[in-house]
């Protein structure tokens, strides 16, 4: 693993997780630039089903994947069409019920496509081209 991403992959996968359900999610949040891993509680295990970055983590995963509309953030419309989950209310359930999201902060704009793209590579989750 390149020394470059390793705080980053590690503040991804040994973070601290924060549920979609929270009652402070929303205050969880920086409205700081990003990288973001949502994981998907299966049995006992978290496994990583998708990995994005945004300039403003709380708007981006607040804003657009929690409560938008689903072609404003990639993943719900990827959870409607792969798991079949018919719309945005089901999506809204689905990660209330089965989800939690670990953020990373990272400024610089670049740094976050470079780690966003190697955090794929890596990871390789099954919502993710």
């Amino acid at each position: 693993m390149p020394v470059r991403y390793d705080k980053a992959m590690s503040g991804l996968t040994g973070g601290s997780r924060t549920g979609f359900s929270s009652k402070s999610f929303h205050a969880s949040l920086k409205p700081l630039g990003g990288l973001y891993v949502v994981l998907e509680q299966v049995g006992k295990e978290w496994k990583i089903i998708y990995c994005g970055k945004g300039k403003n983590l709380q708007n981006r995963l607040y804003g657009n994947l929690l409560n938008g509309q689903p072609r404003s953030h990639t993943l719900s419309a990827k959870l409607i069409k792969k798991r079949g989950l018919g719309g945005k209310p089901n999506v809204k359930k689905f990660l209330i019920s089965s989800c939690a999201v670990r953020c990373y902060y990272e400024d610089d704009a670049r740094e976050r496509t470079f780690a966003e793209h190697y955090c794929i590579s890596m990871f390789r989750p099954e919502m993710n081209d």
